[in-house]
C-alpha cells in the first residue's frame, strides 16, 4: 500500500517548500506496515465521500490531499479546515 499526503494553504504557506509525504508499506518493517494497514481499514478510506468544499475566506485555512494506492486501486480524499 502506498499513501501520499499533502497539505496546501494555511498561514506561512510556501508552495516551493511544500512537499508531498509518501509512505510505502512494502518498505516498512512488517509490524509497522500491518499497523498502518489496520488504521487505513479502520477509517474505511475507500468508502468515504469527499467533504463538501465551502467557500470561506481566510489565509490560514488548509487543504489536505490524501491518496492511497492498494493492489492497483486508487482512492483520493480532499478535505479542508472549512
Amino acid at each position: 500500500m502506498k499513501i501520499a499526503f499533502k497539505v496546501e494553504g494555511g498561514f506561512g504557506f510556501f508552495p516551493g517548500l511544500n512537499k508531498k509525504l509518501e509512505l510505502d508499506t512494502d518498505k516498512l518493517p512488517s509490524e509497522e506496515a500491518e499497523k498502518v494497514i489496520r488504521m487505513v481499514a479502520a477509517i474505511d478510506f475507500k468508502n468515504r465521500t469527499q467533504e463538501k468544499e465551502e467557500t470561506k475566506i481566510g489565509a490560514d485555512l488548509k487543504k489536505y490531499k490524501i491518496e492511497i494506492e492498494d493492489n492497483g486501486k486508487h482512492s483520493k480524499l480532499n478535505v479542508s479546515d472549512n
